[in-house]
């Protein structure tokens, strides 16, 4: 687990890609404090060890029915100019340049999009 930041603010609304060399991927959805938990499978928690591109993909989640229809009409929040900027370079496991080696569990991942 850990938190996403751009220029040191907390970045909500984004999914955490993790794809190891081998093996099965993570993700994980960050909060309105930028905080995610990586999801291994549906009952694990967490990633496989080794080293893994990272990338993420703004996607906004409605708080409630009421946000959900409104939406729907108007279509989801468009990411900030400077979050659309950062995700020209983080946003594919292409593009990323971001690489971690996970070799045991952690719980303060500091992911910086700046």
């Amino acid at each position: 687990s850990g938190t996403v930041t751009l220029n040191g603010q907390p970045v909500p609304h984004l999914v955490v890609h993790f794809m190891p060399d081998e093996g099965r991927p993570s993700w994980g959805y960050t909060d309105e404090q930028g905080r995610f938990t990586l999801n291994y499978t549906r009952d694990r928690d967490g990633a496989e060890l080794g080293k893994h591109k990272v990338w993420f993909v703004y996607e906004p989640k409605a708080q409630d029915a009421g946000q959900e229809m409104e939406w729907m009409k108007s279509g989801p929040p468009r990411a900030s100019e400077e979050l659309a900027a950062a995700l020209q370079k983080f946003g594919s496991d292409s593009a990323s340049p971001l690489t971690l080696d996970v070799q045991q569990a952690e719980s303060d991942l500091q992911l910086k999009l700046d």
